[in-house]
């Protein structure tokens, strides 16, 4: 076996992996056409995404390959390796241009809505039972204005919407998160983290000075996508080397960038 049994992909924001029907579009419901295309039978998906998410999404030709991927990253887990790294565009000002976000995160019904809450003080039984996971993301600020940066994402693990949920605990959120967003909010003009039972999904409000910036109403919010990025995975050790994977910005991302004045990340030395 060698580093061409692994595929990856650079997915699009709002194409979800697994459908949740058969006749929805989904990068599973592609597989049997990308197993012919790269005559690959045994195509499958190994690290998958959120479907709000763009960029890695990694695939194995063979089982394999697709169990070496899930080892190297389970011992890079372990050894407290941090092998992804995502970019995000986040609303709000972070308090320290770098640090580690780190609470218990689990998943719980509000409303008709499954969504993942922060659990500041987890049982031990919840958290003997894996229901709520300690997890921990690194981050960094490469730009920023007036309210507004661009970030560095690290997480150690992956839980469910993992990087927006732990956003919010700095009274930030990413742009495009019409889920959690409504979680960070003010209390008498000063910002705030609201009760996540009290909140539910709802289009992101952003402040007038950089939705002009966006040359945006109010009333577009609605279309504007995550802007969340999956740009680098290493697989440390595969096959005694570490392999690394990148995949570009998006267009939107970019356009983004350039209106809201934030560097490029790919165009670093």
């Amino acid at each position: 076996m060698n580093v061409c049994q692994i595929v990856a992909i650079n997915k699009l924001a709002g194409l979800p992996v697994q459908g949740q029907t058969p006749d929805q579009l989904s990068l599973n419901s592609l597989l049997p056409e990308l197993s012919t295309a790269l005559e690959a039978p045994d195509l499958s998906i190994v690290k998958p995404l959120d479907w709000h998410l763009s960029g890695i999404v990694l695939l194995a030709r063979t089982p394999e390959a697709r169990a070496k991927v899930i080892n190297v990253t389970k011992a890079a887990t372990q050894r407290n390796k941090f092998y992804r790294k995502y970019w995000g565009v986040v609303i709000g000002t972070l308090d320290s241009p770098e640090g580690e976000i780190k609470c218990h995160l689990a998943q719980q019904k509000i409303g008709e809505h499954t969504m993942t809450v922060p659990v500041l003080n987890p049982t031990q039984a919840a958290v003997r039972r894996k229901e709520a996971r300690n997890c921990l993301t690194r981050y960094k600020v490469l730009s920023e204005g007036q309210g507004y940066a661009l970030v560095l994402l690290e997480p150690r693990q992956m839980f469910v919407d993992q990087l927006q949920v732990h956003l919010t605990t700095k009274l930030c959120s990413v742009l495009g998160d019409h889920v959690y967003s409504s979680r960070v909010g003010s209390v008498a003009g000063v910002p705030a983290l609201m009760e996540p039972s009290n909140v539910g999904p709802r289009t992101q409000r952003v402040p007038k000075d950089i939705l002009k910036r966006m040359n945006l109403r109010a009333i577009q919010m609605h279309k504007v996508p995550v802007h969340l990025h999956c740009g680098e995975m290493v697989l440390p050790g595969y096959r005694g080397q570490d392999v690394r994977i990148t995949a570009p910005l998006p267009k939107h991302f970019l356009w983004t960038l350039q209106l809201l004045g934030l560097k490029d990340p790919t165009q670093e030395s």
